[in-house]
């Protein structure tokens, strides 16, 4: 497999789909040794394509991506027709928890606090907060896949 785009920073490559797991531990998972994980570390190109099939498929990395360092062209013309609908969605997302915030801060305000104020601030809070977590994961996940168009789901505020 001696190609210029492939050789370029392959071990770079390598190591991101290595995502901090050891040269051992990839290597039991792939079927390969070691030594192997080493030598394309340091720079030689690997010269079987079921090591790279292998590699894709056991770690769930895109081949294309591996291969070239490149998205591949759908995955990327994909986002670009389903990002105005994603960042819709998070800003609907955003907007309720912005909601449930106005809403605690009404209970709260409220003179006659009664014990069902207190539950259903309770409720709002637990909302409030699984909303939260709900988003900054998939947030993370998805500015992941728009970063590359220069497009990002923001932070909560």
């Amino acid at each position: 497999m001696k190609n210029g785009i492939f050789q370029k920073n392959f071990p770079a490559r390598l190591l991101v789909a290595m995502d901090g797991r050891s040269q051992t531990e990839v290597a039991k998972r792939i079927g390969y040794s070691q030594p192997v994980i080493s030598k394309y570390l340091l720079g030689d190109t690997p010269d079987s394509f079921i090591f790279l099939v292998r590699l894709a498929k056991e770690f769930n990395i895109d081949l294309h991506k591996l291969l070239t360092g490149e998205d591949a062209p759908g995955l990327v013309e994909a986002v670009k027709c389903m990002s105005p609908f994603v960042l819709s969605y998070f800003a609907d997302m955003a907007a309720r928890i912005q909601r449930f915030k106005g809403e605690i801060i009404d209970a709260l305000a409220d003179k006659n606090h009664s014990e069902a104020n207190s539950v259903k601030i309770q409720w709002i809070t637990r909302e409030i907060e699984h909303l939260e977590t709900y988003y900054s994961i998939a947030r993370d996940q998805v500015n992941k896949v728009l970063e590359p168009l220069g497009q990002a789901v923001p932070p909560i505020l």
